[in-house]
């Protein structure tokens, strides 16, 4: 094994390189040339010194067939909610030229990549190997130099869409590469790249939803693999199978989906985090406040407390005059434990709705992880 050590010293370079120079902050040039070529010599060299490894993986095509038909689920409700949350315009080029290149330099590390892994892991299976490979290939798929400038509101927004997916999926990927192979891995990571690099459309799905969807995808993957595994170890039979309770997953994963749609504002009700003491009369920092949305003012009456957006920031205040004139509406505010009436007039359109109810104490923890960004 100790072949291996040249090969962690020069991964090691590489993913050294890529902290110091992300795609974020080097040019075209690199992206779409240079590091293709370097992936490439690498991936020969791991080829090189991983010879001679042997297959250990039985029945691969059912469970191959088995990822083909979990992804092509994932690609189904992805673009179901794009009916709910939109589309927007692929910044990838999807010319027929820009598909060439991109298949030629971007998708090409995939390829490679995940050939470099299945080979690495199986010619050196302990736990340490295992742990390494899955850590190097996480740090050199995202980028850290964004990671380390962004604002606190970037950074939250960027960890939720980019950097858990991609601990989630190459966690995924290393198991698939140990336990399957590298064509399971070339339909897992194919697929959800493909989304991102080749279609002329990507959903605007709210990051915490991706998350869940990543975290869902992976856990049937995983169900289904560590099953069949079993099945041809003769540790449990098919009729076990059939009497798994894993359906209690199931059913919480079900929950937690209906709860983030819940949390990012899908229905008719959502909750909203009051962040200052304006309200601390009829709400304390901290609380939770549901707010049911509108989509006129006429039954709004002086008294209510209303969620509007002023100048880009979202305000939770009491209505302490209303007026009809000129066919519009004049609304004024105030939080109950200030002193004057807010400046400003409310507008109509920037009402998202009205405060229907309290939970005390739940918003906290999203108050500790906004200050820690800040």
């Amino acid at each position: 094994m100790k072949k291996i050590i040249p090969v962690y010293i020069i991964l090691f370079i590489y993913m050294i390189i890529n902290i110091i120079f992300p795609e974020s902050n080097i040019s075209n040039d690199y992206i779409y040339i240079i590091n293709p070529i370097i992936v490439l010599l690498l991936t020969v060299l791991i080829t090189i010194i991983t010879s001679g490894i042997k297959n250990r993986n039985r029945s691969k095509y059912s469970k191959n067939q088995d990822v083909i038909i979990i992804m092509l689920g994932y690609v189904l409700i992805y673009y179901l909610l794009g009916l709910i949350f939109g589309f927007s315009h692929n910044g990838y080029s999807t010319s027929i030229k820009g598909i060439i290149t991109n298949f030629l330099s971007l998708y090409s590390i995939v390829f490679l990549q995940e050939y470099s892994r299945y080979r690495l892991l199986n010619y050196n299976r302990s736990k340490f190997n295992v742990i390494f490979i899955t850590i190097f290939f996480i740090i050199i798929n995202i980028d850290l130099f964004f990671f380390i400038n962004a604002s606190h509101l970037d950074l939250f927004n960027y960890i939720l869409r980019s950097f858990i997916p991609v601990i989630i999926m190459n966690i995924t990927l290393s198991y698939l590469a140990y336990n399957v192979g590298y064509l399971s891995s070339y339909i897992y990571r194919g697929i959800l790249e493909a989304i991102i690099i080749f279609s002329p459309i990507i959903t605007n799905i709210h990051a915490l939803l991706l998350c869940l969807l990543y975290l869902v995808i992976s856990y049937f993957i995983y169900l289904s693999i560590s099953n069949k595994i079993m099945l041809e170890n003769r540790v449990i039979t098919k009729r076990d199978i059939k009497k798994d309770k894993n359906g209690s997953m199931i059913l919480l994963f079900i929950f937690v989906f209906i709860l983030i749609l819940f949390v990012i504002g899908v229905f008719k009700y959502k909750p909203v985090t009051i962040l200052s003491p304006s309200m601390k009369n009829s709400f304390d920092k901290g609380d939770i406040v549901i707010v049911e949305k509108i989509k006129s003012c006429d039954k709004l009456k002086k008294g209510d407390i209303i969620y509007y957006k002023n100048n880009n920031v979202y305000i939770v205040h009491r209505i302490v005059s209303i007026d009809y004139i000129n066919n519009k509406y004049i609304i004024k505010t105030k939080g109950d434990n200030n002193n004057t009436v807010d400046e400003w007039d409310v507008k109509e359109e920037n009402i998202e709705g009205i405060i229907r109810g309290k939970v005390k104490y739940l918003g906290w923890p999203s108050i500790i992880i906004s200050d820690l960004f800040k």
